[in-house]
């Protein structure tokens, strides 16, 4: 819709604020292969960009309409009028290159409020309502509509375990051109047939690979690293880790992706709230000093707040970062075989409340790990 207007049928669809007009869409799947009772493992939306925008704020909320089966919208008050399920939010969307597939956060969720409706049938239709957050003026989105050609909607792909336990990945393309169009075109349905995957567990292989900065001027690499605040007067502390030789083909879809940090220590102190972000950059060298560690380019963060208390030699997981690897892994030069840097820093933790993980220097098998499933 632009503003209060509705469109359809065209080529393209938008979302955001276009020098004060409101922009939002709609994107109906037809024949969801996902049958009742399964339990959502992830569901992102792909937008390919039909234009390059770089416009901020751009912000958005995503959610899926909170019906049994429905028809795709014919005015703009099916739209507005529509029940939805919980709002995901999308802050900060960053800049789209024409023709690039960008991914949207996680919708496990929200997804999972539709696939649990008592009326949710195998081969229902699924529709996704992207709207507008509060964007800066003339910071909007665009991409392709199912009216660009059969491959060029937006795709939702979702990984889900059925009842019977089997884990199955599907990728649906959008049977429906959304709001934002204003030609005429049919509606068909495009599916890709399910892909293969694969598990990998990456770990930090080389001392000098792992370390922390405490504060804004120590710099270790050694058998620990910790996260956090410690101290007395408060002190930030941040880590990296280095994970060589990650064998993801560029381009292949993260289906999870989780770090997973053995305890150095007893830690237990409340409350312990970190970010976690990969290096934004191809096959990037390890920090040597707090200033280079601070000058690197970084992905979106994945809040982990709150983090449990650590016991010596347990292993404890983080959250996914599935939409933040996608981002390394989705980059022009990015190469199978090449390394990614997993940084979790310190946001506004109590005073005294960190988390300590072990590092490769502790022993070959004591550095952090990363669990990754991907799909190509």
């Amino acid at each position: 819709m632009l503003g209060s207007t509705f469109v359809n049928n065209q080529a393209s669809d938008y979302f955001g604020n276009s020098s004060g007009t409101i922009l939002r869409s709609y994107h109906r799947f037809a024949d969801v292969s996902i049958p009742a009772g399964a339990v959502i493992q992830s569901a992102i939306l792909q937008f390919k960009a039909s234009a390059s925008r770089s416009g901020t704020t751009c912000n958005a909320i995503i959610n899926f309409q909170a019906a049994d089966d429905p028809a795709a919208p014919a005015t703009a008050g099916d739209v507005t009028g529509a029940s939805l399920t919980s709002d995901v939010t999308w802050a900060g969307v960053g800049a789209w290159t024409s023709g690039t597939w960008y991914d949207s956060p996680d919708l496990t969720n929200s997804l999972q409020e539709v696939i649990d409706r008592v009326g949710w049938s195998e081969n229902n239709a699924i529709i996704a309502h992207v709207r507008d957050n509060s964007s800066s003026s003339s910071a909007y989105r665009q991409c392709y509509s199912r009216g660009a050609g059969a491959e060029e909607g937006v795709k939702l792909v979702v990984t889900y375990i059925s009842p019977t336990t089997t884990s199955s990945t599907v990728s649906t393309t959008s049977s429906t051109v959304s709001t934002q169009s204003s030609t005429s075109s049919s509606s068909s349905t495009s599916s890709t047939a399910p892909v293969s995957e694969t598990e990998i567990t990456e770990q930090v292989a080389a001392n000098g690979d792992d370390g922390y900065c405490h504060s804004s001027d120590l710099f270790y690499t050694f058998g620990y690293a910790i996260f956090g605040s410690s101290g007395s007067p408060a002190a930030s502390d941040n880590s990296f880790f280095r994970l060589t030789g990650v064998n993801i083909p560029q381009g292949a879809t993260i289906v999870s992706a989780i770090p997973q940090f053995k305890g150095s220590g007893n830690y237990s102190n409340s409350t312990c709230n970190v970010n976690l972000y990969f290096e934004n950059a191809d096959d990037p060298n390890a920090p040597t000093s707090v200033a280079d560690y601070n000058g690197r380019s970084l992905t979106s963060a994945v809040a982990w707040n709150s983090v449990p208390a650590f016991t010596t030699n347990t292993w404890y997981s983080g959250p996914d970062l599935v939409s933040i690897l996608q981002t390394v892994v989705d980059r022009e030069g990015w190469n199978s075989g090449q390394d990614i840097i997993l940084y979790v820093k310190n946001n506004s933790s109590s005073s005294g409340a960190f988390r300590g993980a072990k590092t490769r220097e502790a022993g070959a098998e004591e550095g952090v790990k990363l669990v990754v499933t991907y799909a190509a």
